[in-house]
C-alpha cells in the first residue's frame, strides 16, 4: 500500500440518502470517509429548494417513511432527527369524488387481524373485492413468493383480483412504494411490501412524513461525518475513477464548478458508487455494461394554492386521467402546499 493513502479511507460518490448513510455507518466504524456531492447541498432526490416567488421552502418530491423502514428510522435516530418525524396511525385512501376510506389497525388484536376489521369496513371496495384481495393476501402470507418471470399484474390476475381491486388498492400502494407500473414489478417485492405494511404488525404500517425540509433533515448528517473526522466535499463532482492495486485514484474532480487537473488525483483505500446510474462516474478501465439499465422517473407537481382543499395531511388515491398519482397535503404559515407525484 502506498504511504499516502490513508490505511481506512473510503471515498463515497454521491450525498444522497445511500451515500450518506453509507458514510456515517462507515464513520462509526472507524474509517475516514469523504463524500463528494456535485450539488450545493447534500439530500440527493430528497431534497429541498426555495420557491422564487413565494420564498417557501419546499421539498422536491413527497417522502414518507413507514413504520416497517427500520433502517430508515434507525438512520434518523443516529443523527438525533428522530422527533422531525410525525407519525400517523391509519392509512387514508381518496376516491375521485373525495370519499374516504380510512385503515385505522386494532392494535390489540394479533398480526395480521389488526387490519381486518378497517378492510372490511371501508366503502372504496365491494365485497365481491375484498374477497379477492383477502384470497391474494392468504397466499402471498404463508411464504414470501420466490423471484420468477412473472410479473405481479399478472400475478394478481391469476389470484382473481378484481379491475377495482387492482385500481383501488394494489397500485396506488405499490406505486407509491415501488416508483413503477405493476406489470414490470417482481412477485417477491410487491408481496414484500404488503407483507411488511399491512401484516407484519400495526407498527410497521405506520406512516410518517418529515416536518422540516428534507434537506434540512439530511443536512445533519454533514456534521454527523465531520465529528468522526470525514469530509463532505459540496460542489465537487467525480466523473471518473481508476481502480489501483492499493485502492482507487479519482483523476478528475470538480472542486466549486472548476476542474482539477488529473496531475492531482486524490487516492482512497475503497470507494462507493452512491448515485443514479446517469450519474455514474466513468470507470477509466471498463469492466462492465449499462445497457440493461434503464429509468423509471417519477414527476412531481407542486402546486400552492390559497384555501385549504383537504383537511387531511397525507392521503392515497387511484389512477387519474391516465396517471398513477399519489398526493401529499402539507399546510405552512405562507401557503399551502399540495405535492401530487405522477408516474
Amino acid at each position: 500500500m502506498s504511504n499516502n493513502i490513508h490505511p481506512k479511507s473510503v471515498a463515497i460518490i454521491g450525498g444522497g440518502l445511500a451515500g450518506l448513510a453509507a458514510g456515517c455507518a462507515l464513520s462509526d466504524s472507524g474509517y475516514k470517509v469523504t463524500v463528494f456531492e456535485k450539488r450545493p447541498y447534500v439530500g440527493g432526490r430528497a431534497s429541498s429548494y426555495e420557491h422564487p416567488g413565494t420564498g417557501e421552502v419546499l421539498d422536491n418530491c413527497q417522502h414518507l417513511l413507514l413504520g416497517c423502514c427500520t433502517n430508515l428510522i434507525e438512520f434518523y435516530q443516529r443523527l438525533g432527527v428522530a422527533d422531525k418525524v410525525r407519525w400517523f396511525d391509519e392509512i387514508t385512501f381518496m376516491e375521485p369524488g373525495g370519499r374516504i376510506s380510512r385503515f385505522v389497525p386494532k392494535k390489540f388484536l394479533p398480526a395480521p387481524a389488526h387490519n381486518v376489521p378497517s378492510f372490511i369496513s371501508v366503502p372504496m371496495l365491494e365485497m365481491k373485492d375484498k374477497i379477492a384481495i383477502a384470497r391474494a393476501m392468504s397466499a402471498m402470507s404463508r411464504k414470501l413468493p420466490a423471484d420468477s418471470e412473472e410479473n405481479f399484474l399478472a400475478w394478481l390476475k391469476r389470484h382473481g383480483q378484481t379491475e377495482k381491486a387492482i385500481k383501488r388498492f394494489w397500485e396506488p400502494v405499490l406505486v407509491s412504494a415501488l416508483n413503477e407500473d405493476l406489470e414490470l414489478i417482481s412477485v417477491r417485492y410487491a408481496a414484500k411490501v404488503f407483507r411488511d405494511s399491512f401484516m407484519k404488525s400495526a407498527e410497521a404500517g405506520r406512516m410518517g412524513l418529515p416536518t422540516i425540509p428534507l434537506s434540512q433533515l439530511y443536512a445533519a448528517a454533514i456534521g454527523y461525518i465531520q465529528s468522526r473526522g470525514g469530509e463532505v466535499l459540496l460542489r465537487n463532482s467525480v466523473s471518473a475513477f481508476t481502480p489501483k492495486a492499493d485502492g482507487v485514484a479519482l483523476p478528475a474532480v470538480m472542486l466549486r464548478g472548476r476542474l482539477i487537473s488529473p496531475c492531482w488525483p486524490r487516492r482512497f483505500r475503497a470507494s462507493a458508487t452512491c448515485c443514479p446510474m446517469m450519474s455514474f462516474p466513468r470507470r477509466l478501465e471498463p469492466s462492465w455494461s449499462d445497457s440493461d439499465l434503464r429509468l423509471s422517473p417519477a414527476f412531481t407537481f407542486g402546486l400552492i394554492v390559497k384555501l385549504r382543499i383537504c383537511r387531511m395531511p397525507r392521503c392515497l388515491t387511484g389512477q387519474s386521467s391516465g396517471c398513477s398519482t399519489s398526493q401529499s397535503f402539507r399546510r405552512s404559515a405562507k401557503a399551502r402546499e399540495v405535492m401530487l407525484n405522477s408516474w
